[in-house]
């Protein structure tokens, strides 16, 4: 299946992930084997929510233009601040909120809100 003329996307969905496959394995090598088991069912729930995230992808992917896809991709990490505040009480420096107002905006700018269709939702 191909998102039209912006090409396969089963295939980025694939590079991003043994992109970050290979991210991780010098940290997996280099760390002590007890390490590696410690905590396994949160790793096993943070897979299964990641395999989740990925079908997302696909779905925004094959629904919306690949760069305006990727650029909303780009506001995963903004939303995770909130997220924290509200969940895990972390106290947001005035810098961080203001870093993650300009990267909201920036991300806005780059989506163009005459792109955005509900497609946009599941990225």
């Amino acid at each position: 299946m191909e998102g039209g003329p912006d090409g396969a996307i089963f295939q980025f969905a694939l590079f991003r992930q043994i992109s970050a496959v290979l991210i991780l394995i010098p940290f997996c090598l280099t760390a002590p084997v007890k390490n590696l088991t410690l905590g396994l069912k949160w790793h096993a729930l943070r897979a299964h929510i990641w395999v989740i995230g990925v079908f997302f992808s696909v779905v925004a992917l094959t629904t919306m233009p690949l760069a305006t896809a990727n650029a909303i991709f780009y506001a995963a990490p903004l939303i995770m601040l909130p997220l924290a505040a509200i969940f895990l009480r972390e106290k947001l420096s005035m810098a961080s909120v203001m870093a993650a107002v300009i990267g909201f905006i920036g991300v806005l700018i780059l989506v163009r809100p005459t792109d955005f269709t509900w497609a946009a939702l599941s990225a």
